[in-house]
């Protein structure tokens, strides 16, 4: 009688061990699934912004073959900028 005592107390400690380390999986793994989701979002975040830097690029690039504003222009900080209307004062 006691040997079926001594395999009931290990019985229950194992499914309760083998409970709290499946409780601590799934919780790994939902701390897993929610960086995973962040880092497809940030990477999502970096294609877009890398692709609209590429069509700057080429934009800027085009201008320059085309000759619409000279390079040394584009480094001085693109092309020549208008000037604001000066106020006439009237004699008044």
């Amino acid at each position: 009688m006691d040997e079926l005592a001594k395999s009931d107390i290990f019985f229950l400690v194992t499914t309760v061990s083998v409970i709290c380390v499946t409780a601590f999986v799934l919780t790994i793994l939902v701390y897993i699934l929610r960086i995973v989701r962040d880092f497809k979002r940030i990477s999502g975040k970096i294609v877009l912004g890398s692709d609209t830097l590429a069509g700057d690029i080429s934009a800027a690039r085009d201008s320059i073959r085309h000759g619409v504003i000279s390079l040394i222009n584009f480094f001085r900080g693109g092309a020549k900028r208008p000037r604001p209307a000066q106020k006439r004062r009237s004699k008044e």
